[in-house]
């Protein structure tokens, strides 16, 4: 009975300790793989929206989504899941610094053949020692023989020849080693270049990476959907404006100029636009009290200032050169005492993700001194030439050849091409109106890739009815301006934006829309019209000068024409001037005609005119100016 229970007693203890040992083992996390699908993006940043689909064990375990861009707010990021069959208990963000690459074969051979150039340059290099060695000789030989009595003339005859002979030898061959030297570095160049081009290809780069922990009774398999924002995002909207005659509406096509540098390629996605933006202060302004008292000034208001997130690390750039100022290609720049590093591009220039707490670089390149820096946000450092024979520059922050330790150095997996399937017709857009913003829905699939350049994609196409007028200043400019005006425009929820002007199929320039104003009209201006001809001449019946009584009196008169050549009716405004007086003893009288419009205080006139189609009108005005003598006026 007593072993019996001893034995029992053993069993327990052991499932116990068997327990404890299992509840003590580090949850293992799996890597979830994910594409982003849509993208909604505001005048500044966008929020990016990712899919998944992975396998939630029986009870805690950890998910980790890979590959995202470092640029992410960590605040911003929300995760959800389709399946109710288990529970998320946290969600975490973090960086991954420390991914080395694999090795690539083809860098290993561009490196191999490197190293060949390099061991091909040491025994130039040599042979050109020994070669100036015996020069040295020759040289001190030749002296002591200088000295040396006791030759008949056939052995100095020899000896000089013998001299002659081989320093002739030697200047060819100080000749050949240059040659083939130079030879070398144009090769070496070359090479160095490949490799630079291949790094920059395969590089490995920072990546950030979403944490979550799950609990469930059961394994299930779930869709995950993953959302956070992004700062280097932005649209502007612009429009063309075409209108076929006066008779036709407005066409007007609402475009956007669409692009991001978020680190991640926006490929066949779904594609929104909102009027919003998410880093201005939702916060209602607070005004403080002002207190007036001497000397006092009133108080100042500042907005709030826009929202900053903190991505757990920092950007540093800069550009190599040697002594001379010449970029240094594939030169190797590592953070110390980590794993971070990058090479330079075909322009010495760098770009690194620093970790928070690095302070010092350390750049290397074949045939220079290793430095190290001080870590700036923008840098041009300069490397030294090594004083001696060519050195192996010893990297540590890149995985190794595998078969040769020689040099460590980097291996990147090349990045696909990304192309771009823009659209030149008009595309289905739903337009969603929420209480602060628009959003525009593009139903078809876009591609942005993350390189700031600009790409365009048509929102909205719509026939505005307007009302067709023209204007003319022909005291200015002979031309007639065409304007459209357009009302209830606040339902094409239009914003501020170039706009490339189109008239009877003929591009008239650029012009800016303008849509701050709060007036219930929108005025398109179109541009000249050369259909409408206007003319202004003096007329020269009316141009009279006389002097009575101490007083000057002078008289002007003008004859507007304006003629209609289009196929169309046309409304036209006509502006010109009279003078005002501005003296009590200048005295302004006007001969003005009927229907026109004066504005005293300005003297401005305007005349409304209806044209038939191939119709001319005429209309005139004149004045009279009475003046002392001793008080020139300056007439037209």
């Amino acid at each position: 009975m007593q072993r019996t229970f001893l034995t029992l007693l053993c069993f327990l203890t052991l499932l116990c300790t068997c327990a404890l040992a299992q509840n003590d083992t580090p949850e293992k996390e799996t890597p979830v793989p994910s594409k982003i699908t849509s993208a909604t993006v505001f005048l500044e940043g966008a929020q990016v929206h990712r899919s998944a689909t992975a396998q939630v064990p029986a009870g805690r375990a950890t998910l980790v989504f890979t590959g995202l861009t470092t640029d992410l707010d960590p605040k911003s990021v929300q995760v959800s899941a389709k399946n109710d069959g288990f529970i998320i208990l946290s969600v975490s963000r973090r960086l991954n610094f420390n991914k080395p690459p694999t090795t690539n074969p083809e860098s290993d051979e561009l490196y191999d053949r490197l190293d060949a150039l390099e061991h091909r340059e040491d025994l130039l290099k040599t042979h050109y020692k020994i070669a100036r060695a015996e020069e040295e000789i020759l040289n001190e030989n030749r002296k002591v023989a200088g000295t040396t009595t006791g030759l008949d003339a056939e052995q100095l005859r020899q000896t000089v020849a013998f001299q002659r002979e081989r320093i002739t030898a030697i200047k060819l061959r100080y000749l050949s080693i240059t040659d083939s030297l130079d030879q070398l570095k144009e090769a070496r160049e070359d090479l160095q270049k490949q490799i630079a081009e291949l790094g920059k290809r395969r590089e490995t780069k920072t990546t950030a990476e979403v944490v979550i922990v799950t609990q469930a009774d059961r394994p299930v398999t779930s869709d995950f959907t993953l959302g956070y924002l992004v700062p280097n995002a932005r649209w502007a909207p612009h429009y063309d404006v075409r209108v076929a005659n006066i008779s036709q509406p407005v066409d007007l096509r609402y475009r956007a100029k669409v692009s991001q540098e978020s680190g991640e390629d926006w490929s066949g996605i779904r594609l929104k636009l909102s009027t919003g933006d998410p880093s201005a202060s939702a916060t209602v302004p607070t005004l403080p009290v002002w207190r007036v008292y001497a000397g006092s000034r009133p108080p100042t208001y500042r907005p709030a200032p826009k929202s900053t997130a903190s991505f757990g690390y920092r950007k540093a750039k800069g550009v190599i050169t040697d002594a001379s100022g010449e970029p240094l290609i594939g030169a190797t720049v590592l953070v110390q005492g980590g794993s971070t590093g990058t090479v330079t591009n075909l322009d010495g220039q760098y770009e690194l993700d620093i970790p928070e707490g690095a302070s010092e670089l350390i750049v290397s390149y074949l045939g220079y001194q290793n430095k190290r820096v001080s870590i700036n946000a923008s840098a041009r450092i300069v490397l030294d030439e090594a004083t001696d024979q060519l050195e192996e520059v010893v990297v540590t922050g890149y995985s190794g050849r595998g078969r040769n330790q020689k040099r460590n150095r980097p291996r990147a997996k090349p990045m696909a091409g990304q192309t771009m399937d823009m659209a030149s017709a008009p595309v289905p857009v739903n337009t969603e109106r929420r209480a602060t913003t628009v959003v525009f829905d593009i139903e078809l699939p876009y591609s942005i890739p993350s390189d700031g350049k600009p790409r365009d994609v048509e929102i909205k196409q719509h026939d505005l009815p307007a009302a067709y007028s023209y204007m003319a200043v022909p005291k200015f400019s002979p031309d007639a301006y065409l304007t459209a005006t357009v009302t209830d425009w606040d339902q094409y929820n239009l914003l501020n934006g170039e706009v490339q002007l189109f008239f009877e199929g003929t591009y008239l320039g650029t012009t800016a829309l303008d849509v701050t104003s709060t007036n219930d009209t929108l005025e398109l201006s179109l541009g000249r019209d050369a259909g409408v001809l206007v003319e202004r001449k003096e007329t020269d019946e009316y141009r009279k000068r006389n002097f009575f009584g101490g007083k000057v009196t002078e008289s002007r008169g003008y004859t507007i024409s304006v003629r209609n050549k289009k196929g169309q009716p046309i409304n036209l405004t006509l502006l010109d001037q009279v003078p005002v007086s501005a003296d009590e003893a200048v005295d302004v009288k006007l001969d003005l005609p009927k229907g026109v419009r004066h504005e005293e205080k300005t003297g401005f006139l305007e005349w409304k005119l209806e044209l038939a189609a191939g119709t001319e009108q005429k209309v005139q005005f004149g004045y009279t100016v009475k003046s002392p003598k001793n008080r020139r006026v300056v007439l037209e």
